[in-house]
């Protein structure tokens, strides 16, 4: 098939969504299809192997602090890819994002009968901004910068936060079909009124091998993602440095326990072993060094690329979230609770009795066959044939 696959999201920006929609390409290329790349700064980034790739008009503004461009679909947006469909004429559309690119391009393709599938990667998003947003205003925005006509209701607590969910499910209608890769999100979404969201997981990177464990004696763990406040790096470094003091008291030892911690530049804080930002190849072989991969954020991510990847190293993933936990099932341990206190206790257990990760990390190695290259072109193919035997 022949597939044009678009983010709004700027492409040159390290991101779970933008890793996902890069992971997606490259495994329908490998299983046989033609991927046409329409994105934000598609020319500043390495593009996958065999995709083709149609350049967007650069824009100045970013919304900070994720530099995102707004395109406003326009005529001279629906002219780009009516261009598009003459020149590539493809079988159907992925959307990695609900924004001016994917609406505008759902008008466009629509029109002429083409599939337009919605993979959702931020349902749960949070930008920290509880500004009160008047319903009128948000469908204002709605109608003259997307063109989409959305009803507006509560979603969230923030009022820019629950504008943003709100254009996720109004895209969700109009789409033709709706992907959550976790169970969790798509649940979430059902309840907020979308009507038929399908479960498809990420894509491990494919060249990724289940690695042994490493040697217990020294547990390691390893934290990997973005410094944002959501992500809450604060909780692991706290957590570590609780269960370090409490290890001492234990006669144990706090150098027992290792943080690694890899995605942002190197703070002046001894209790972590920090890596700053590394190459994709080489956050495997950290993770491959360590026992376990540890995130802390709650309540805020969908399947996070971190966890998927620690999955294709063989290594489970100690987790804040019951949900997560609860998508990842026996390859998770879940912490006590979501606090630095709650985590700590469980370091602390991990460090003591360290083979109650050896069955989790066999459970890594089966659950990360789920999100096989192979298995998700499938998917998709089998989606886009649906919804054509709709049409």
């Amino acid at each position: 098939m022949r597939y044009l696959a678009l983010c709004d999201y700027a492409l040159d920006y390290t991101a779970g969504a933008q890793t996902a929609f890069f992971r997606s390409i490259e495994a329908l290329i490998a299983n046989g299809h033609e991927v046409l790349i329409v994105g934000s700064d598609s020319d500043r980034v390495q593009m996958p192997s065999g995709a083709q790739v149609r350049h967007l008009h650069r824009k100045r503004f970013r919304v900070p602090p994720i530099h995102f461009p707004i395109y406003v679909n326009n005529k001279r947006l629906r002219r780009f890819f009516e261009q598009i469909a003459v020149d590539f004429n493809p079988d159907a559309i992925i959307c990695h994002s609900e924004y001016g690119l994917a609406v505008t391009a759902c008008d466009v393709f629509q029109a002429r009968k083409v599939p337009v599938l919605f993979v959702v990667h931020s349902f749960f998003i949070t930008v920290g901004a509880p500004l009160p947003w008047p319903k009128w205003l948000a469908r204002v925005l709605y109608r003259l910068l997307l063109g989409l006509d959305a009803k507006v209701v509560r979603l969230s607590r923030g009022g820019l936060d629950n504008a943003l969910q709100n254009v996720t499910l109004a895209f969700s209608h109009r789409a033709d079909l709706v992907i959550s890769p976790s169970q969790h999100q798509a649940q979430s979404m059902h309840n907020a009124g979308a009507s038929d969201v399908r479960v498809l997981s990420n894509v491990t990177e494919v060249a990724a091998k289940p690695r042994p464990m490493p040697p217990q004696g020294v547990l390691k763990i390893a934290w990997v993602g973005r410094f944002a406040p959501e992500k809450r790096l604060d909780v692991a470094l706290d957590a570590t440095r609780l269960a370090k003091a409490e290890l001492d008291r234990l006669g144990v030892g706090g150098d027992k326990l290792e943080l690694h911690v890899l995605g942002g530049e190197a703070k002046p804080d001894p209790v972590a072993i920090w890596h700053g930002k590394l190459p994709a190849s080489e956050v495997g072989e950290v993770m491959a060094a360590c026992h376990a991969v540890m995130m802390t954020s709650y309540n805020f991510d969908n399947q996070p690329m971190v966890i998927l990847e620690a999955l294709a190293q063989g290594r489970p993933v100690v987790l804040s979230d019951p949900k997560l936990a609860r998508e990842f099932g026996a390859a998770s341990v879940l912490a006590d609770d979501h606090t630095a206190e709650g985590l700590a206790r469980t370091l602390v257990r991990l460090t003591q009795h360290q083979d109650a990760l050896l069955e989790p990390a066999r459970a890594a190695v089966e659950r990360a066959k789920l999100s096989s290259g192979f298995a998700h072109s499938q998917r998709i193919a089998e989606f886009v044939a649906e919804v054509q035997e709709r049409c």
